[in-house]
């Protein structure tokens, strides 16, 4: 299995897995479509008891984005103006991030493309489709995750790839 961290943010929050179906686009970002699952699927310690079934039958019923709720993604509210200013700096820590990393020049100026590229042509004329996400413990440089659907409904996240560290479990 592969886990992606933040390679952007100082503690380096888990905010993706393989388990996932991950499709890259544009050689810039990942989509990743998101299973709806019942609200609980992904709670951490909760027991199978009958009893605590009757309870929580109301709770169960309602479905979360089985992503956002297994790496704790949090909404974050955005207007144009701070995204855009987020989204400069965050392409220059990436941009740094993968020099650190070895990337070739062509690497590193192919990356200023396709995120300019991608940022004007698909994120910006649709800005108001998005939803934003980041870790609970969200900072300025850190990665914001963008949720949108596709025309049947299905719900899909968008990863900057750049951003992404996989470590393999």
């Amino acid at each position: 299995m592969i886990i992606y961290k933040d390679a952007i943010d100082e503690i380096q929050s888990e905010i993706l897995s393989d388990s996932f179906t991950i499709s890259e686009v544009d050689d810039i970002v990942y989509e990743v479509n998101c299973p709806m699952v019942p609200h609980s699927s992904y709670t951490v310690g909760e027991e199978d008891e009958e009893d605590e079934e009757d309870e929580n039958d109301e709770e169960k019923s309602k479905l979360s984005n089985a992503v956002i709720s297994y790496f704790k993604l949090d909404r974050i509210n955005m207007d144009r103006h701070t995204y855009v200013t987020n989204m400069r700096n965050y392409a220059v820590h990436v941009r740094n991030y993968i020099a650190c990393q070895g990337s070739s020049q062509q690497e590193i100026s192919d990356f200023k493309r396709n995120f300019q590229a991608y940022f004007k042509d698909k994120i910006l004329p649709n800005f108001n489709d998005f939803e934003f996400y980041a870790v609970n413990n969200y900072v300025d440089n850190g990665m914001i995750v963008l949720l949108n659907h596709r025309e049947d409904g299905t719900p899909y996240l968008i990863y900057w790839k750049h951003g992404l560290e996989a470590m393999h479990c």
